[in-house]
C-alpha cells in the first residue's frame, strides 16, 4: 500500500530531483513517511520506510559522515536520503556514493530552492492517496474472494481467482487429507507440487499456513492447509490477493471441518463400536448401518493401515498421519458401491470390508494393488511408510472384533518383516496363526531359551549374527548355498557359521527333530520381536 521511492518522485512532481547513487533501490524501497534529519544519532527514532531529508548543515564540516548516516538508515529499513545541494554541501564525496551504491540505498540531490514543506506535504498527500486507492482495491478483492465461498465448488473458485489475481502458479495442500490442488502453467511446478513432501515445499516456496481452527499439543495453531505460490509476490495486488485467499480458505476449511465432523463423526463412532464389540445384538448393527447407507449383511473382514515409524522419514512440518491414511482410503472407496465403513483408531485407520466367499480372492488382489499405489504415493508426499494387515472374514459383524484383532497382529508382524511393501492377510500367515496366540506365554519363552539361549546370550553382537544365519538357513529349507547368496557371504563362511551354531547349541543340526524344534523356537522369537517384546 506504499509508494516506492521512484513512484514518490514521479507522482509528487519532483522531476528535478537528481539521483546521485543507489539507483538500484528506487523501485523496491517503500516510502511510508517523510522526515527531517537534524542529528547524527537518529537510529532510535527510525522505524522503517522513512524518506529522510537533510539540509546538510550537520555535515557541512565533514560530508564523509553521510556514509555513516546511510549505513544506519539502511540498517533500520529507511527508504532513501535526500540532501539539499548548494547550501551547505556542494559535492557528495566519492566514498559516500560508493556506500550508497553498495547498499542500493537511493541518495538523492534536492535543488536548493525547495523548502522541506515543499517536499513533505506533497509526499504525504501522495502516500495517503496511494493508501486509500490500494485499500479500496484490496476491499474489492476481498469481496471477490469471499463471494467465492458461496459457489458450488469454493476451493477451486478461490484458487482460480488467486491465480488470476496474483499471476502466479499455485498449490493448495489440505493438511488433514493430504489432497493437493495445483493450478499451474509451468509443467515443472506441477510436477514438483504433486510429488515432493510437504517439508520440501515449505523450505523452497513462498507460502501461507492456513489455521484449522484448533491447536496442537504445544498450543500453536494447527495448520488445516498450506497455500504455496511458485515465486514471491512482486506487487501490492499480488500480496493482497494472497492474504485474502488465505482468509477465505481458512473459513472454507472450518466450514468443511464442521460438515465432515457432522456427517462422519457418527459413522466413525459406529465403526469403532463394531470393532470394540459394544453391540449386544446383530440387529442393532444392521439397523444403524442402514441409517448411514451401509450394507452390513454377510461376511466382512477388517483391514488396518498403520504407519511404520521406524522406517518413516521424520517431518519437521506437522502433517498428520491422517494424510497418509486418506491416500489409501481415496483409492479403495470405489471397491464397494455403497462405500467402505472406516474409522481412525489408535493403531491407524480401520476399514470394514464386505468379503463374500466368491469375491474375496478378487477383493484381496484389489486391496494389495491399491495399497501398493497408496504406499508409494504416501512415501513421496508425506515421508511416511505405510503397512497394512487384514484379518480373516467373519460371518457375523457381532464377532468382527476377531478380524480386527487379527489385523492388528498382522500389522505388528509386518512392521518387523524384511519386506513390508505388501499387505499381509491373516489367513495367509500359515503356522503364525497357531504360534501368535501363544508366543507371549511363559512356556513359549522357556522353549525359546531352551533351544536358542546359547546363541542369545553371546555378547558383542556375535549371537545376533548367528541367529540371523540360523533364521536364513531355516527359511531356505536348511540348504546352505541359497543362504550364502541371500546373505551375500562366501559359502565357506556359511558352512563355518552352521558348524559353530551346532557346537554352541550342542545339537545335531541334521536331526529332523532338532530342526523342527529350532524352527519353532526361531518363529516364536521372531513373533516376539515383531510385537516389541524382549527379555527371553
Amino acid at each position: 500500500m506504499y509508494l516506492t521511492v521512484q513512484q514518490m518522485i514521479e507522482r509528487g512532481g519532483f522531476s528535478d530531483f537528481v539521483i546521485h547513487a543507489g539507483a538500484a533501490g528506487l523501485a523496491s524501497r517503500k516510502v511510508r513517511t517523510v522526515c527531517v534529519v537534524d542529528a547524527i544519532d537518529i537510529e532510535r527514532w527510525l522505524f522503517g520506510g522513512e524518506f529522510l531529508l537533510t539540509s546538510g548543515y550537520i555535515f557541512r564540516k565533514d560530508p564523509e559522515r553521510l556514509a555513516d548516516l546511510i549505513e544506519v538508515s539502511e540498517r533500520c529499513g529507511s527508504a532513501a536520503l535526500g540532501v539539499k545541494m548548494g547550501r551547505y554541501i556542494d559535492r557528495i564525496p566519492q566514498e559516500v556514493l560508493r556506500v550508497a551504491d553498495r547498499l542500493a540505498f537511493p541518495l538523492i540531490g534536492i535543488p536548493f530552492h525547495y523548502a522541506h514543506t515543499d517536499i513533505i506535504n506533497p509526499a504525504i498527500i501522495t502516500i495517503a492517496d496511494q493508501k486509500s486507492e490500494m485499500m479500496e482495491k484490496s476491499e474489492e478483492l476481498r469481496k471477490l474472494f469471499f463471494d467465492k465461498l458461496m459457489e458450488s465448488d469454493p476451493l477451486d473458485s478461490i484458487l482460480s481467482l488467486l491465480k488470476e489475481s496474483a499471476r502466479r502458479d499455485i498449490l493448495f495442500l489440505n493438511a488433514s487429507t493430504g489432497e493437493r490442488k495445483v493450478l499451474a502453467d509451468s509443467p515443472e511446478f506441477s510436477q514438483i507440487a504433486g510429488d515432493v513432501p510437504l517439508s520440501f515445499l515449505v523450505d523452497h516456496f513462498t507460502h501461507a499456513a492456513i489455521p484449522a481452527g484448533h491447536e496442537t499439543q504445544s498450543g500453536a495453531p494447527k495448520p488445516g492447509g498450506y497455500l504455496f505460490i511458485d515465486r514471491p509476490a512482486s506487487d501490492d495486488r499480488s500480496s493482497a490477493a494472497m492474504e485474502h485467499a488465505a482468509d477465505a480458505l481458512r473459513l472454507h476449511l472450518r466450514w468443511e471441518g464442521e460438515r465432515w465432523r457432522m456427517e462422519r463423526g457418527k459413522g466413525a463412532q459406529f465403526v469403532q463400536d463394531i470393532l470394540y464389540k459394544r453391540f449386544k445384538q446383530a440387529s442393532e448393527i444392521r439397523s444403524r448401518g442402514l441409517s448411514v447407507g451401509w450394507n452390513l449383511e454377510g461376511r466382512h473382514a477388517v483391514a488396518l493401515v498403520s504407519v511404520d515409524g521406524a522406517r518413516s522419514v521424520r517431518q519437521t512440518v506437522e502433517e498428520p498421519h491422517m494424510s497418509a491414511y486418506e491416500i489409501f482410503r481415496s483409492l479403495i472407496r470405489g471397491l464397494q458401491p455403497d462405500g467402505i465403513p472406516y474409522a481412525q483408531i489408535e493403531d491407524g485407520m480401520a476399514f470394514v470390508i464386505r468379503a463374500p466367499c466368491a469375491d474375496w480372492g478378487r477383493i484381496k488382489s484389489a486391496l494389495a494393488e491399491k495399497f501398493t499405489a497408496a504406499r508409494r504415493t504416501a512415501r513421496g508426499k508425506t515421508g511416511l511408510h505405510l503397512v497394512m494387515g487384514a484379518g480373516a472374514p467373519v460371518d457375523d459383524l457381532m464377532v468382527c472384533d476377531k478380524s480386527f484383532r487379527e489385523a492388528k497382529r498382522v500389522v505388528a508382524m509386518a512392521k518387523c518383516s524384511d519386506n513390508p511393501a505388501f499387505p499381509c492377510f491373516w489367513e495367509d500367515m500359515g503356522v503364525y496363526r497357531i504360534l501368535e496366540p501363544i508366543h507371549d506365554t511363559q512356556d513359549s519363552r522357556d522353549f525359546i531359551v531352551e533351544h536358542l539361549g546359547a546363541l542369545m546370550s553371546q555378547e558383542n553382537g556375535a549371537g545376533d549374527l548367528l541367529l540371523q544365519t540360523l533364521f536364513c538357513v531355516i527359511r531356505n529349507n536348511w540348504r546352505l548355498k541359497p543362504v550364502a547368496s541371500a546373505m551375500n557371504l562366501h559359502y565357506n563362511t556359511v558352512k563355518y557359521r552352521y558348524r559353530r551354531i551346532g557346537e554352541m547349541l550342542g545339537v545335531d543340526l541334521e536331526s529332523q527333530g532338532t530342526r523342527l524344534n529350532l524352527a519353532l523356537a526361531m518363529e516364536l522369537h521372531a513373533l516376539g520381536k515383531a510385537n516389541g517384546e524382549n527379555g527371553y
